[in-house]
């Protein structure tokens, strides 16, 4: 396995494999399904049940899409050790000046993945800013 990043389970990369194995799986149906009588109608139905159930749970899935906070905080619901979730409900935090939260979720970030030198420098941003400057030059040597 070849990692591009810190996802190593991201299921996004099994799109491009699987197009062959749908295709072949789709025809051979569509084709054994077609030869028989009445079978265009029962294609038609299955393939409208098989989309009506693929909805429900994409649109449980959208509703966490709304915006970056919704995101990152639903990825830290359902997920243990999010270093990536807590680092980036930090960036929006601080984005929305809400300075003290995203502390807290920097902080989270450190202690999943105490390595990350932007980590400390953004936490540390923050407190040079909230005239914490000793914490932000001692957080600035750990980077």
């Amino acid at each position: 396995m070849v990692l591009s990043g810190m996802e190593p389970q991201a299921d996004r990369y099994t799109c491009l494999p699987l197009v062959g194995i749908f295709l072949a799986l789709s025809w051979g149906v569509a084709d054994a399904v077609t030869r028989r009588a009445g079978g265009k109608t029962a294609l038609a139905f299955l393939a409208t049940a098989l989309c009506s159930a693929c909805m429900i749970p994409s649109w449980n899935q959208i509703r966490h899409w709304r915006n970056s906070e919704s995101l990152f905080r639903h990825a830290i619901r359902v997920t243990s050790g999010n270093y990536v979730g807590h680092y980036g409900l930090g960036g929006v935090l601080r984005d929305q000046g809400r300075m003290n939260e995203a502390i807290l979720s920097y902080v989270e970030a450190i202690r999943f993945l105490p390595g990350d030198a932007r980590t400390y420098r953004d936490l540390a941003y923050i407190l040079y800013q909230q005239g914490r400057v000793d914490e932000a030059i001692t957080l600035r040597r750990c980077a």
